[in-house]
């Protein structure tokens, strides 16, 4: 079945394995986290306009032509792009980016204030891949009561539901409830999950606005550059450390926004993971704060990692003369900060030292966070995420 195909049933409600019993008791299930060898924040950023090229999947088949963006969008100020990897998706403006809770199937009904609680969104939000921080491994096994929600829902209580909208890759190999494409209601809750280009985009929207996963749907498309500015391949997500070509690093007073775009350079897994942008003034102290820095690239304690390791997360600065993006960047710097070796910001004229103030922005909120890290990054460029 191929993405349009497979969106227009979603949209239709014609899944053949949408459940037919909404209601019917969920089945126990030990939580399971792949782990990686190192833990870095990843998310996804949305923006205003579009600079890139778009193929929208529920309006054209694989392999005829482009035809025009969705019009909903960009000049809806109530709606906003959200990219992850190769595909973007219109959500709420007013939906923050938020991660979900570390261990759902610990939070019990009658303990809504429990520990396990303090991490759960209490607004609608959107979220972008899995947070690598670390998940305790704790037993939280809990019997399936009559009325429960489909398994699809996850483990997180029903009263601590809030509407979201989440793009994650897609995980074939992971046979679980809450995986799979389809759709499902619960108590008037709608449960949307659908698999375009190796992304998978989940809504569950509230009583109170039904619709929102079709329109979340009926947004989705293909970008080489999203709205943002982000390439969804980029040099900088190569397995070792490059230095970018073309101009170096311009002048501040140059600059009008910068798109700050994270990747994963983990093989297999490489490709554009959180974006947003840094604009006006901020931009400008940014910039100012990179040429500032000292050249020769840092801090690094080499003594503490092995010497044929990279790192699995790497930053692409883009620095445009205007918010709009309406040409290409002034240039590009790649930023390196998640090994013990090769931390820098590095443009074409050379590596300079990560500092409080050129680093630091670049993790100041959500949806790129610093998870963890050799400690003089981690002091140079911000508090660990939660």
């Amino acid at each position: 079945m191929n993405d349009e195909k497979h969106l227009r049933e979603l949209l239709s409600g014609a899944v053949p394995d949408a459940p037919p019993d909404p209601g019917r008791a969920a089945g126990a299930r030990a939580y399971a986290a792949t782990r990686r060898r190192r833990r870095i924040a990843i998310g996804a950023a949305a923006a205003a306009v579009v600079t890139a090229l778009a193929i929208p999947f529920a309006l054209v088949d694989r392999g005829g032509d482009a035809v025009e963006p969705p019009t909903t969008g960009s000049d809806d100020p109530g709606w906003r792009w959200v990219s992850y990897r190769s595909v973007e998706v219109q959500a709420p403006s007013a939906w923050e980016f938020d991660y979900e809770a570390i261990r759902p199937d610990c939070i019990f009904r009658g303990q809504p204030d429990g520990p396990w609680t303090k991490d759960v969104p209490r607004a609608p939000y959107v979220t972008v891949g899995v947070p690598n921080r670390g998940i305790p491994l704790v037993g939280c096994l809990r019997d399936p009561q009559p009325g429960d929600p489909d398994p699809a829902f996850g483990q997180l209580p029903f009263a601590l539901w809030q509407p979201f909208v989440k793009l994650d890759g897609a995980r074939p190999d992971l046979d679980y409830p809450d995986r799979k494409d389809g759709q499902w209601q619960y108590r008037d809750w709608r449960l949307t999950r659908a698999t375009v280009d190796g992304v998978q985009i989940t809504v569950l929207a509230s009583p109170g606005d039904p619709s929102v996963g079709s329109r979340v749907l009926d947004s989705v498309r293909k970008v080489e550059i999203t709205s943002l500015g982000c390439e969804t391949d980029s040099p900088a997500q190569a397995e070792q450390f490059v230095t970018p070509s073309g101009a170096p690093i311009p002048a501040a007073e140059d600059v009008g926004a910068v798109a700050v775009c994270e990747y994963s350079r983990m093989p297999g897994h490489a490709g554009l993971e959180g974006s947003r942008q840094i604009s006006g003034e901020a931009a400008r102290e940014l910039v100012e704060a990179i040429n500032t820095a000292a050249f020769g690239g840092g801090p690094d304690q080499p003594k503490h990692c092995v010497d044929d390791m990279y790192g699995d997360r790497a930053i692409a600065l883009r620095f445009f003369a205007t918010r709009e993006q309406t040409s290409a960047p002034l240039a590009e710097a790649y930023v390196y900060y998640d090994w013990c070796f090769g931390n820098g910001i590095v443009g074409a004229d050379g590596k300079r030292r990560l500092t409080e103030a050129n680093c630091a922005p670049l993790f100041a909120k959500p949806p790129i966070t610093i998870w963890s890290g050799q400690i003089p990054v981690v002091e140079a460029c911000g508090p660990l995420g939660r």
